[in-house]
């Protein structure tokens, strides 16, 4: 989450912090995928590669709102992970 919100800012300098981020998601999404859909993991996964793809291309404003869905979608997770009666039925 931490990682994303840096990303918010604005279109980094070089790729680094979106490869990091990609490398952390990779490394965690088969926890996270023990308590959320596939599509929550999937969509995560499309916003990061969409995060980098408007970087490369320089499109500061689809790339600022890209990352405003990708927290979200992370704080959706996060909602999600936290064990309650909803979540159990």
């Amino acid at each position: 989450m931490r990682q994303a919100e840096e990303l918010r800012e604005g279109i980094p300098e070089n790729m680094e912090s979106i490869d990091r981020l990609q490398v952390t998601w990779d490394r965690n999404k088969d926890v996270i995928q023990r308590s959320v859909t596939h599509k929550r993991i999937d969509t995560v996964t499309d916003l990061i590669d969409s995060l980098r793809a408007y970087a490369l291309s320089g499109d500061g404003v689809e790339y600022e709102k890209t990352a405003a869905l990708l927290i979200n979608a992370l704080e959706e997770i996060r909602r999600f992970e936290e064990l309650s009666a909803v979540n159990i039925l």
